[in-house]
Parts: C-alpha cells; sequence; structure tokens
C-alpha cells in the first residue's frame, strides 16, 4: 500500500509548514524545531506511524537529526534518498516527485535500485515484524512494476 502524495496548493499549509521544519534541520537550527512543528506540519499524511502531534514529530525530528549522522551511516550514493518515492507514493505521485526534484535517469534507476535492494532485507522481518515485511513487500511491488513486470 502506497500513500499519495500531498500535491502543493495555495491552500496547503503543511507545504511552507515542512519547508521552515526542513530549513531549519538543513541550517542546524535544531533549537527552532518545537516552534515549526504546528498542527500545519503534523498534519501534512505522513504514512509512518509517529507519536501524536506536534510533540511527537519534535521528538523524531530532534532524535534524527541529533543522534543519527546519516553522512557516516549510509552508503555515500545520494540516489538512497530516492528510496522514498518507492516507499510511500503511488506512480502519479512519484513522477511529480521526479519531475520536481529533476532527477536525471541514470540517478533515479540507482535510486530504484537500493529501493530494492532494501525491500530484499524482507527475510530477516518475515515472522518478527509483520508490518515492516508488509511495507517491504509493498515496496518491491512499487519498484517491480515501475520496471514493468507485473505483480
Amino acid at each position: 500500500m502506497t500513500a499519495a502524495l500531498t500535491v502543493p496548493t495555495a491552500d496547503n499549509l503543511a507545504l511552507p509548514a515542512a519547508r521552515a521544519v526542513f530549513d531549519a534541520i538543513n541550517t542546524k537550527d535544531l533549537a527552532r524545531i518545537p516552534e515549526l512543528v504546528t498542527d500545519d506540519f503534523v498534519d501534512h499524511g505522513s504514512p509512518f506511524p509517529l507519536p501524536p502531534g506536534p510533540d511527537g514529530y519534535t521528538q523524531i525530528l530532534t532524535f534524527v537529526t541529533r543522534v543519527l549522522d546519516f553522512g557516516g551511516l549510509s552508503v555515500g550514493d545520494p540516489t538512497v534518498d530516492l528510496v522514498v518515492a518507492w516507499e510511500v507514493l503511488d506512480p502519479p505521485a512519484r513522477e511529480l516527485f521526479r519531475r520536481q526534484i529533476g532527477v536525471d535517469e541514470a540517478s533515479w534507476l540507482r535510486g530504484r535500485a537500493w529501493a530494492l535492494s532494501i525491500t530484499l532485507m524482507i527475510w530477516y522481518y518475515w515472522t518478527t515484524m509483520p508490518k515492516r515485511r508488509a511495507r517491504c513487500m509493498a515496496v518491491g511491488r512499487n519498484v517491480l512494476a515501475d520496471a514493468g513486470y507485473s505483480v
């Protein structure tokens, strides 16, 4: 199951709220997160289970930006960041996302390959985490469908 992308519109209050939060993260101005994580930001339709309300998002964002150093933990390929396209977006939203970020064909294919490789970890969660297993299977179906395979 995938979530549809919230299309930016003039009345979409989540878009400026999300931009403000991510600007604070990118500029390492983490002290601003509690004031920026408003109901508008929280209400953007995230498919991931998080604690309710702005406080839950503040906890998650603070943890992610202060504790995890993705530069040190990642594989060093920026196309890993494209995996989200197959994790949470349906095909039309994926295409919109791709156009909006202006990714070239080779990078898009590498991102899709990363999504498939992450999906292959499904065996680890098969019996212990059925919800994660279901998410991995959904990502795999999305990747295979985008590659032209019927699933």
